[in-house]
């Protein structure tokens, strides 16, 4: 969470965890020691998780669990486990993403790695609707959800920048 350019600090124990919102009734286990947390589902690993709680069955190609990419390839291909893991996630994005609207109010949500990429590009005016449908009426007409450019490296990126203003201001 960035605020007026500055990373928003709320606790000492971590900065607006917003990953750690639950959005999923499944229960998908997140390595926090909760279950169906935003970060446990909404992930490129969370998905993977959210395929095979869904549907156990659904192997990869390489014998386990399904890899985003199959996934998202099965989505376009119009397999229909495929439709229905993605409609789950955008679903539980967006209960994650009309929460912080309500929350945070914030100017904009960016989404990072290849998987925002990817539901930017395939799922961008379903998750808009349902995002405004999940946030607070008044803060409604500010939802506004973007692709950072950044992809894969999304988290990389963002922790050099936090590092950089770390530095930057002597806290290092």
């Amino acid at each position: 969470l960035v605020s007026n350019g500055e990373l928003f600090q709320t606790s000492p124990l971590g900065n607006a965890e917003i990953g750690h919102l639950v959005v999923d009734e499944l229960g998908v286990a997140c390595p926090c020691g909760s279950h169906g947390c935003l970060e446990a589902v909404c992930s490129g690993p969370g998905l993977s998780n959210l395929a095979a709680a869904m549907f156990p069955e659904w192997e990869g190609k390489a014998g386990g669990k399904l890899v985003p990419e199959e996934i998202t390839s099965a989505y376009l291909e119009g397999d229909r486990l495929g439709i229905d893991v993605m409609t789950r996630y955008v679903s539980c994005l967006a209960k994650g993403l009309g929460t912080v609207m309500t929350l945070l109010h914030p100017d904009r949500i960016v989404l990072g790695g290849g998987l925002g990429s990817f539901v930017i590009e395939h799922f961008s005016d379903e998750l808009h609707t349902k995002v405004q449908e999940l946030t607070y009426a008044p803060f409604r007409s500010n939802v506004s959800i973007h692709e950072w450019a950044v992809k894969e490296g999304a988290v990389s990126v963002g922790a050099i920048l936090f590092a950089v203003g770390q530095l930057q201001a002597g806290d290092c």
